[in-house]
Protein backbone atom coordinates (compact mmCIF):
# COMPACT_ATOMS: atom_id res chain seq x y z
CA UNK A 1 0.00 0.00 0.00
CA UNK A 2 1.27 3.32 -0.53
CA UNK A 3 0.97 6.10 2.17
CA UNK A 4 -2.87 6.81 2.21
CA UNK A 5 -3.59 10.37 1.50
CA UNK A 6 -6.86 10.85 2.21
CA UNK A 7 -8.84 13.56 1.78
CA UNK A 8 -11.30 14.06 4.95
CA UNK A 9 -14.37 14.38 2.50
CA UNK A 10 -14.84 14.07 -0.35
CA UNK A 11 -17.12 16.41 -1.70
CA UNK A 12 -19.19 14.54 -4.06
CA UNK A 13 -19.89 11.49 -1.97
CA UNK A 14 -22.20 13.60 0.20
CA UNK A 15 -24.14 13.95 -2.77
CA UNK A 16 -24.31 10.61 -3.60
CA UNK A 17 -25.40 9.93 0.32
CA UNK A 18 -28.10 12.69 -0.89
CA UNK A 19 -29.11 10.63 -3.59
CA UNK A 20 -29.48 7.29 -1.48
CA UNK A 21 -31.59 8.91 1.02
CA UNK A 22 -33.72 10.52 -1.37
CA UNK A 23 -34.64 6.98 -3.08
CA UNK A 24 -35.11 5.35 0.12
CA UNK A 25 -37.92 8.28 1.43
CA UNK A 26 -39.64 8.34 -2.29
CA UNK A 27 -39.56 3.89 -2.29
CA UNK A 28 -41.27 4.15 1.39
CA UNK A 29 -43.84 7.19 1.25
CA UNK A 30 -44.34 6.34 -2.42
CA UNK A 31 -44.97 2.61 -1.80
CA UNK A 32 -48.67 3.44 -3.41
CA UNK A 33 -46.92 4.25 -6.68
CA UNK A 34 -45.72 0.79 -7.98
CA UNK A 35 -42.82 2.60 -10.39
CA UNK A 36 -41.40 3.83 -6.73
CA UNK A 37 -42.08 0.61 -5.22
CA UNK A 38 -40.41 -1.51 -7.50
CA UNK A 39 -36.84 0.41 -8.29
CA UNK A 40 -36.24 2.98 -5.43
CA UNK A 41 -35.65 0.85 -2.89
CA UNK A 42 -31.77 0.27 -4.10
CA UNK A 43 -31.07 3.10 -2.32
CA UNK A 44 -30.34 0.69 0.32
CA UNK A 45 -27.27 -0.67 -2.17
CA UNK A 46 -26.40 2.47 -3.05
CA UNK A 47 -25.67 3.03 0.97
CA UNK A 48 -23.92 -0.37 0.89
CA UNK A 49 -21.00 0.75 -1.56
CA UNK A 50 -20.58 4.15 -0.19
CA UNK A 51 -20.08 2.69 3.16
CA UNK A 52 -17.37 -0.05 1.81
CA UNK A 53 -15.77 2.69 0.39
CA UNK A 54 -15.21 4.88 2.85
CA UNK A 55 -14.86 2.79 5.57
CA UNK A 56 -12.17 1.04 3.75
CA UNK A 57 -10.31 4.38 2.85
CA UNK A 58 -10.37 5.00 6.78
CA UNK A 59 -9.32 1.36 8.20
CA UNK A 60 -6.31 1.48 4.81
CA UNK A 61 -5.65 4.54 6.33
CA UNK A 62 -5.05 3.91 9.62
CA UNK A 63 -3.86 0.16 9.21
CA UNK A 64 -0.69 -0.10 11.54
CA UNK A 65 -0.92 2.95 13.70
CA UNK A 66 -1.20 3.00 17.15
CA UNK A 67 -4.44 2.18 18.80
CA UNK A 68 -5.85 1.26 15.36
CA UNK A 69 -9.03 -0.72 16.45
CA UNK A 70 -9.77 1.80 19.44
CA UNK A 71 -9.76 4.65 17.33
CA UNK A 72 -12.12 3.24 14.80
CA UNK A 73 -14.66 1.75 17.20
CA UNK A 74 -14.97 5.07 18.98
CA UNK A 75 -15.48 7.03 15.70
CA UNK A 76 -17.63 4.62 15.41
CA UNK A 77 -19.74 4.34 17.83
CA UNK A 78 -20.15 7.76 18.71
CA UNK A 79 -21.61 8.78 14.88
CA UNK A 80 -23.52 5.73 15.07
CA UNK A 81 -25.26 4.71 18.60
CA UNK A 82 -26.51 7.82 20.10
CA UNK A 83 -28.47 9.07 17.33
CA UNK A 84 -29.75 5.19 16.93
CA UNK A 85 -30.74 4.92 20.46
CA UNK A 86 -32.98 8.23 21.16
CA UNK A 87 -34.64 7.22 17.67
CA UNK A 88 -35.40 3.76 18.75
CA UNK A 89 -36.03 4.59 22.51
CA UNK A 90 -38.50 8.08 21.36
CA UNK A 91 -40.61 6.01 18.51
CA UNK A 92 -41.33 2.78 21.03
CA UNK A 93 -42.45 5.19 23.54
CA UNK A 94 -44.66 6.70 21.40
CA UNK A 95 -46.17 2.98 20.06
CA UNK A 96 -46.92 2.05 24.00
CA UNK A 97 -49.20 4.74 23.62
CA UNK A 98 -51.31 3.81 21.15
CA UNK A 99 -53.43 1.29 21.73
CA UNK A 100 -53.73 -0.78 17.90
CA UNK A 101 -49.99 -0.48 18.17
CA UNK A 102 -49.88 -2.91 20.58
CA UNK A 103 -48.45 -5.81 19.17
CA UNK A 104 -45.80 -3.77 17.74
CA UNK A 105 -44.72 -2.65 20.76
CA UNK A 106 -44.58 -6.09 22.47
CA UNK A 107 -42.79 -7.55 19.89
CA UNK A 108 -39.96 -4.77 19.81
CA UNK A 109 -40.09 -5.18 24.13
CA UNK A 110 -39.77 -9.07 23.65
CA UNK A 111 -36.76 -9.09 20.70
CA UNK A 112 -34.95 -5.80 22.34
CA UNK A 113 -31.61 -7.74 22.43
CA UNK A 114 -31.49 -7.55 18.28
CA UNK A 115 -32.11 -4.04 18.45
CA UNK A 116 -29.60 -2.98 21.35
CA UNK A 117 -26.97 -5.34 19.83
CA UNK A 118 -27.34 -4.60 16.26
CA UNK A 119 -27.94 -7.80 14.62
CA UNK A 120 -32.21 -5.98 13.66
CA UNK A 121 -31.47 -8.22 10.52
CA UNK A 122 -31.23 -11.13 11.86
CA UNK A 123 -34.57 -10.42 14.18
CA UNK A 124 -36.42 -9.77 10.69
CA UNK A 125 -34.91 -13.88 9.53
CA UNK A 126 -35.46 -15.73 12.97
CA UNK A 127 -38.29 -13.91 14.42
CA UNK A 128 -40.31 -11.69 12.15
CA UNK A 129 -43.16 -9.31 13.19
CA UNK A 130 -45.85 -10.53 10.95
CA UNK A 131 -47.16 -6.72 10.48
CA UNK A 132 -47.26 -4.27 7.54
CA UNK A 133 -45.67 -1.36 8.48
CA UNK A 134 -43.52 -1.83 11.45
CA UNK A 135 -41.91 1.37 11.98
CA UNK A 136 -38.23 -0.23 12.59
CA UNK A 137 -38.91 -3.19 9.83
CA UNK A 138 -36.19 -0.47 7.90
CA UNK A 139 -33.41 -1.29 10.27
CA UNK A 140 -32.17 -4.57 8.93
CA UNK A 141 -29.61 -2.64 7.18
CA UNK A 142 -28.32 -1.20 9.58
CA UNK A 143 -27.55 -4.57 11.36
CA UNK A 144 -25.29 -5.81 7.60
CA UNK A 145 -23.55 -2.46 8.00
CA UNK A 146 -22.70 -2.99 11.32
CA UNK A 147 -21.12 -6.49 11.33
CA UNK A 148 -19.07 -5.22 8.52
CA UNK A 149 -17.87 -3.09 11.04
CA UNK A 150 -17.40 -5.81 13.43
CA UNK A 151 -15.49 -7.65 10.52
CA UNK A 152 -13.38 -5.67 8.49
CA UNK A 153 -10.73 -3.69 10.31
CA UNK A 154 -8.96 -7.28 11.47
CA UNK A 155 -9.78 -8.63 8.34
CA UNK A 156 -7.65 -4.76 6.22
CA UNK A 157 -5.36 -5.22 9.14
CA UNK A 158 -4.20 -8.93 8.52
CA UNK A 159 -4.02 -8.44 4.73
CA UNK A 160 -2.58 -4.97 4.57
CA UNK A 161 -1.47 -5.58 0.87
CA UNK A 162 -3.37 -4.39 -1.50
CA UNK A 163 -3.29 -7.39 -4.02
CA UNK A 164 -4.52 -9.68 -1.42
CA UNK A 165 -6.91 -7.88 -0.15
CA UNK A 166 -8.09 -7.33 -3.65
CA UNK A 167 -7.68 -11.41 -4.41
CA UNK A 168 -10.16 -11.42 -0.82
CA UNK A 169 -13.09 -9.37 -1.54
CA UNK A 170 -13.01 -10.58 -5.16
CA UNK A 171 -13.39 -14.28 -3.91
CA UNK A 172 -15.69 -13.60 -1.49
CA UNK A 173 -18.01 -11.87 -4.08
CA UNK A 174 -17.57 -14.96 -6.40
CA UNK A 175 -18.93 -17.03 -2.39
CA UNK A 176 -22.22 -14.76 -2.48
CA UNK A 177 -23.07 -15.99 -5.66
CA UNK A 178 -22.10 -19.12 -4.96
CA UNK A 179 -24.40 -19.02 -1.92
CA UNK A 180 -27.32 -17.30 -3.52
CA UNK A 181 -27.79 -19.49 -6.12
CA UNK A 182 -27.87 -22.55 -3.92
CA UNK A 183 -30.10 -20.48 -1.33
CA UNK A 184 -32.38 -19.73 -4.41
CA UNK A 185 -33.46 -23.40 -4.93
CA UNK A 186 -34.47 -23.66 -1.15
CA UNK A 187 -35.62 -19.70 0.04
CA UNK A 188 -38.71 -17.88 -1.92
CA UNK A 189 -37.39 -15.03 -3.98
CA UNK A 190 -38.32 -11.48 -1.88
CA UNK A 191 -38.33 -13.86 1.72
CA UNK A 192 -36.04 -11.76 4.02
CA UNK A 193 -33.95 -14.81 4.47
CA UNK A 194 -32.80 -13.56 1.16
CA UNK A 195 -33.12 -9.20 1.64
CA UNK A 196 -31.62 -9.25 5.26
CA UNK A 197 -28.83 -11.67 5.48
CA UNK A 198 -25.33 -10.22 5.45
CA UNK A 199 -23.78 -12.99 3.11
CA UNK A 200 -26.56 -12.25 0.73
CA UNK A 201 -26.36 -8.18 0.72
CA UNK A 202 -22.56 -7.78 1.05
CA UNK A 203 -22.18 -7.10 -2.31
CA UNK A 204 -22.35 -3.27 -1.88
CA UNK A 205 -20.26 -3.12 0.60
CA UNK A 206 -17.61 -5.25 -1.25
CA UNK A 207 -17.79 -3.05 -4.56
CA UNK A 208 -16.87 -0.28 -2.91
CA UNK A 209 -14.27 -1.65 -0.23
CA UNK A 210 -12.74 -2.64 -3.74
CA UNK A 211 -12.98 0.36 -5.17
CA UNK A 212 -11.12 1.73 -1.85
CA UNK A 213 -8.45 -0.82 -2.18
CA UNK A 214 -7.43 0.28 -5.99
CA UNK A 215 -7.53 3.68 -5.17
CA UNK A 216 -4.49 3.06 -2.57
CA UNK A 217 -2.30 0.80 -4.22
CA UNK A 218 0.63 1.67 -5.99
CA UNK A 219 -0.21 -0.63 -8.74
CA UNK A 220 -2.48 1.23 -11.05
CA UNK A 221 -3.13 -2.59 -12.70
CA UNK A 222 -5.84 -3.16 -9.96
CA UNK A 223 -7.77 -0.06 -11.27
CA UNK A 224 -8.11 -1.45 -14.79
CA UNK A 225 -8.84 -5.16 -13.45
CA UNK A 226 -11.69 -3.06 -11.45
CA UNK A 227 -12.81 -1.41 -14.33
CA UNK A 228 -12.72 -4.56 -16.11
CA UNK A 229 -14.74 -6.70 -13.54
CA UNK A 230 -17.63 -4.11 -13.01
CA UNK A 231 -17.77 -3.77 -17.00
CA UNK A 232 -17.86 -7.60 -17.56
CA UNK A 233 -20.15 -8.40 -15.35
CA UNK A 234 -22.62 -5.82 -15.60
CA UNK A 235 -22.61 -6.91 -19.45
CA UNK A 236 -23.19 -10.45 -19.07
CA UNK A 237 -25.41 -9.77 -16.30
CA UNK A 238 -27.21 -7.46 -19.09
CA UNK A 239 -26.97 -9.84 -22.02
CA UNK A 240 -28.37 -12.62 -19.55
CA UNK A 241 -30.99 -10.82 -18.35
CA UNK A 242 -32.33 -10.17 -21.86
CA UNK A 243 -32.02 -13.67 -23.10
CA UNK A 244 -34.61 -14.66 -20.14
CA UNK A 245 -36.88 -12.07 -21.03
CA UNK A 246 -36.93 -12.96 -24.64
CA UNK A 247 -37.18 -16.42 -24.52
CA UNK A 248 -38.28 -17.19 -21.20
CA UNK A 249 -40.56 -14.29 -20.09
CA UNK A 250 -38.11 -14.63 -16.80
CA UNK A 251 -36.53 -11.74 -14.75
CA UNK A 252 -33.17 -13.47 -14.77
CA UNK A 253 -32.76 -14.82 -11.59
CA UNK A 254 -32.32 -11.10 -10.18
CA UNK A 255 -32.09 -12.04 -6.53
CA UNK A 256 -29.08 -14.26 -7.35
CA UNK A 257 -27.10 -12.13 -9.71
CA UNK A 258 -28.90 -8.57 -9.54
CA UNK A 259 -27.51 -7.49 -5.80
CA UNK A 260 -24.26 -7.65 -7.55
CA UNK A 261 -24.80 -6.06 -10.71
CA UNK A 262 -26.30 -3.22 -8.51
CA UNK A 263 -23.66 -2.99 -6.23
CA UNK A 264 -21.08 -2.50 -9.50
CA UNK A 265 -23.27 -0.45 -11.28
CA UNK A 266 -22.97 2.05 -8.14
CA UNK A 267 -19.91 1.45 -7.68
CA UNK A 268 -18.96 2.93 -11.01
CA UNK A 269 -20.65 5.82 -10.18
CA UNK A 270 -19.07 6.27 -6.94
CA UNK A 271 -15.68 5.93 -8.77
CA UNK A 272 -16.84 8.28 -10.92
CA UNK A 273 -17.83 10.98 -7.92
CA UNK A 274 -14.26 10.72 -6.74
CA UNK A 275 -12.58 12.20 -9.68
CA UNK A 276 -13.32 16.14 -10.27
CA UNK A 277 -13.31 16.15 -14.09
CA UNK A 278 -16.33 14.24 -14.17
CA UNK A 279 -20.25 14.36 -15.01
CA UNK A 280 -21.19 12.86 -11.76
CA UNK A 281 -18.73 14.84 -9.59
CA UNK A 282 -20.48 18.28 -11.20
CA UNK A 283 -24.10 16.45 -10.72
CA UNK A 284 -23.36 15.38 -7.18
CA UNK A 285 -21.93 18.17 -6.05
CA UNK A 286 -25.07 20.60 -5.84
CA UNK A 287 -26.37 21.89 -2.44
CA UNK A 288 -29.38 20.24 -2.27
CA UNK A 289 -28.02 16.37 -2.52
CA UNK A 290 -25.21 17.61 -0.26
CA UNK A 291 -28.22 18.77 2.22
CA UNK A 292 -29.35 15.92 2.08
CA UNK A 293 -26.54 13.63 2.69
CA UNK A 294 -25.24 15.27 5.31
CA UNK A 295 -28.38 14.70 7.03
CA UNK A 296 -28.91 11.16 5.84
CA UNK A 297 -28.52 8.94 8.58
CA UNK A 298 -30.77 10.95 11.16
CA UNK A 299 -33.06 10.66 7.97
CA UNK A 300 -33.07 7.05 7.38
CA UNK A 301 -33.54 6.30 10.73
CA UNK A 302 -36.39 9.16 11.17
CA UNK A 303 -38.86 8.92 8.06
CA UNK A 304 -40.00 5.31 8.41
CA UNK A 305 -41.51 5.61 11.72
CA UNK A 306 -42.56 8.96 10.66
CA UNK A 307 -44.40 8.18 7.56
CA UNK A 308 -45.97 5.06 9.50
CA UNK A 309 -47.47 6.96 12.19
CA UNK A 310 -48.16 9.85 9.93
CA UNK A 311 -50.65 7.42 7.93
CA UNK A 312 -52.28 5.89 10.76
CA UNK A 313 -53.24 9.44 11.74
CA UNK A 314 -54.39 10.43 8.85
CA UNK A 315 -56.85 7.56 8.42
CA UNK A 316 -57.61 5.75 11.78
CA UNK A 317 -58.32 9.67 13.46
CA UNK A 318 -59.05 12.39 10.48
CA UNK A 319 -60.20 9.50 7.64
CA UNK A 320 -58.76 12.56 5.44
CA UNK A 321 -57.38 9.38 3.16
CA UNK A 322 -58.01 6.04 2.95
CA UNK A 323 -55.55 3.33 4.04
CA UNK A 324 -55.32 1.75 0.58
CA UNK A 325 -54.35 5.40 -0.48
CA UNK A 326 -56.80 5.54 -3.57
CA UNK A 327 -57.13 9.27 -3.48
CA UNK A 328 -54.00 10.11 -5.48
CA UNK A 329 -53.62 13.94 -5.16
CA UNK A 330 -54.78 13.73 -1.00
CA UNK A 331 -51.88 10.44 -0.86
CA UNK A 332 -49.44 12.53 -2.71
CA UNK A 333 -49.79 15.49 -0.69
CA UNK A 334 -49.37 13.53 2.55
CA UNK A 335 -46.41 12.10 1.00
CA UNK A 336 -44.52 14.57 0.71
CA UNK A 337 -45.73 15.99 3.72
CA UNK A 338 -44.11 12.65 5.49
CA UNK A 339 -40.57 13.41 3.67
CA UNK A 340 -40.73 17.10 4.93
CA UNK A 341 -42.05 17.00 8.63
CA UNK A 342 -38.82 13.80 8.56
CA UNK A 343 -36.45 16.21 6.79
CA UNK A 344 -36.79 18.40 9.58
CA UNK A 345 -36.57 16.40 12.47
CA UNK A 346 -33.60 14.88 11.42
CA UNK A 347 -32.08 18.36 10.19
CA UNK A 348 -32.62 19.20 13.99
CA UNK A 349 -31.35 15.99 15.17
CA UNK A 350 -28.01 16.47 13.05
CA UNK A 351 -28.03 20.07 14.33
CA UNK A 352 -28.80 19.92 17.74
CA UNK A 353 -27.72 16.36 19.07
CA UNK A 354 -25.61 13.89 16.39
CA UNK A 355 -23.21 17.20 15.74
CA UNK A 356 -22.64 18.17 19.72
CA UNK A 357 -21.96 14.33 20.31
CA UNK A 358 -19.47 14.06 17.75
CA UNK A 359 -17.42 16.53 19.54
CA UNK A 360 -17.31 15.02 22.64
CA UNK A 361 -15.29 11.46 20.83
CA UNK A 362 -12.16 13.72 20.92
CA UNK A 363 -12.17 13.13 24.45
CA UNK A 364 -12.04 9.25 24.02
CA UNK A 365 -9.50 9.14 21.31
CA UNK A 366 -5.95 8.35 22.21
Amino acid sequence: MKPAEVPVRYPALDGVRGVAILLVLLNHNLLWIPFFAKYFYVGVDLFFVLSGFLITEILIRDAGKPHYFHTFYIKRIFRILPVYFLVFLLFLCVISLIPDLSKQFEYYTHNILFYVFYVQNWASIFKPIGVNNAIFSHFWSLGIEEQFYLIFPLIVLVLRRGKKLFLFLVSFLILLLIYRFIADTFIPPGDQKFNAAFMTRFDGICAGALIAVAKNHTDQSLQKWLTKIFLGFLSAYFLFTLFMKVFFHSSGMFYVFGYTALAFGFGLIVRSALKEDSFFYRILNIRFLKFFGLISYGLYLIHYPVSVLGKRFVTVRFHWIDVEFNDTLRATVFSFLMILISTGLAYLSFRYFENPVLKKRKLFLK
